[in-house]
């Protein structure tokens, strides 16, 4: 007998709450549920433009950074050279001299002081000062003591002294008059006379030719008289309050004058003398007014050529060019003589030869190039022994456009 066989389906077994039977009436509301994706679960679109913000984000910050941290720092060191100085340098002021040029410098300040007294005194002071006397006639002229100048407004002053006016002479080809200076006090007290600078004639010449030929200026102001009530300033006060005026206005006219050396020139330590002139102090009821007057004469030598000198000397070769520098430090001169366009310094210690490499200048010549090439420029440099560069931020490999942003630093 014949078997069959057939396939079993089993029965529909759905089990969706779709096919729930409800109870009659109700109805149920079917809503799609919304895909929430995790960042994993991004599709590749998304994820890869964050990718790309994120890079440009890195990139923008790295270039900031870079931007504001961009800095070279340079140090280098310069060749020096060390001349010990002759006991006697010989220059002169001409400039076609193939040897040792000097030149002068001179200025003047003056400096007052008002000096408190400890008590009053009733005084009648003539006032007094000092006046050169010039003598433009072919013979010398002597004057007796007590001889008369007078001022353009009729003031009488006499000299304390007698003294003897030279005659004029004759320099190179000049005709210059015969010069002496004498003190001189007023005819009466009072601070009328305080007359400061003037120029005297000797009235006792009216009429004669002497009147014009001899004549008076005053070398110093004319001052100090007074009448009345004054204060008593003793003579100890006045001399240590002339030294401190002194003192003061020496380091005034030498920080002066040394502000007005030209850069080609040099000067040596004691090759600047300063003298003062200490007017009479003009006593007033509040105190003693004292008033010094200052001058300075510095002898100033051609830098290039005293190193030429003593490279001359020692047969030691240097380039000489305008970032040539001179320490002077431990060089001086004890002595100081000047005859006609002649000088001759007694001078002992040595120099220090260096180079300025010009700062400002290479900062401009080495911007926004490659380290390799700011180092060739400056190795080039006439004095330069050696040089480092240290770029910032440590990727860079150029130096900075601005040449803020370049420092130099001098070992």
């Amino acid at each position: 007998m014949k078997k069959e066989f057939q396939d079993i389906i089993p029965p529909t077994q759905n089990r969706s709450i779709r096919n729930i039977p409800l109870p009659n009436g109700r109805k149920v509301e079917v809503r799609e549920e919304e895909e929430v994706l995790t960042f994993g679960g991004q599709p590749k679109k998304r994820r890869f433009s964050i990718w790309v913000l994120a890079v440009i984000s890195i990139l923008l910050v790295f270039m900031s950074l870079s931007w504001m941290l961009e800095k070279a720092v340079i140090s280098y060191s310069v060749k020096k050279q060390t001349f010990s100085l002759p006991e006697k340098l010989v220059a002169s002021k001409e400039s076609g001299n193939d040897g040792l040029q000097y030149a002068v410098i001179s200025d003047t300040l003056e400096e007052s002081k008002t000096i408190k007294g400890n008590g009053e005194k009733e005084v009648s002071i003539p006032a007094s000062g000092t006046i050169q006397i010039f003598n433009n006639s072919t013979t010398a002229q002597k004057l007796i003591e007590k001889t008369r100048f007078e001022t353009p407004e009729g003031l009488i002053f006499r000299i304390e002294k007698a003294v003897t006016v030279p005659a004029k002479k004759i320099v190179g080809k000049e005709t210059v008059p015969g010069t002496i200076e004498a003190k001189v006090v007023a005819d009466k007290p009072g601070s009328s006379y305080n007359v400061g600078l003037k120029d005297f004639t000797v009235p006792g010449f009216k009429g004669d030719p002497r009147f014009t030929a001899i004549f008076a200026r005053s070398k110093t102001e004319i001052g100090g008289g007074s009448v009345g009530k004054v204060a008593i300033v003793d003579e100890a006060t006045l001399e240590s309050a002339t030294k401190e005026l002194q003192e003061i206005l020496k380091n005034k006219l030498e920080e002066k004058i040394a502000s007005e050396i030209p850069k080609d020139f040099m000067l040596l330590r004691g090759a600047s003398e300063v003298t003062y002139q200490n007017e009479t102090p003009v006593m007033k009821a509040e105190g003693a007014v004292l008033k010094i007057k200052g001058s300075v004469k510095a002898f100033i030598l051609v830098k290039q050529k005293v190193v030429s000198l003593l490279m001359q000397e020692s047969k030691i070769s240097l380039p000489l060019d305008d970032t040539l520098t001179i320490d002077m430090s431990n060089a001086s001169v004890s002595s100081a003589e000047e005859a006609g366009n002649k000088l001759e310094l007694a001078t002992k210690g040595e120099v220090i030869v260096s180079y300025d490499i010009g700062e400002t200048s290479v900062k401009d010549s080495i911007k926004d190039k490659s380290k390799t090439e700011a180092l060739k420029i400056i190795s080039g440099l006439p004095g330069v022994e050696k040089s480092k560069i240290t770029l910032k931020p440590f990727w860079k490999n150029s130096l900075p456009k601005d040449p803020k942003n370049i420092e130099f630093i001098k070992e």
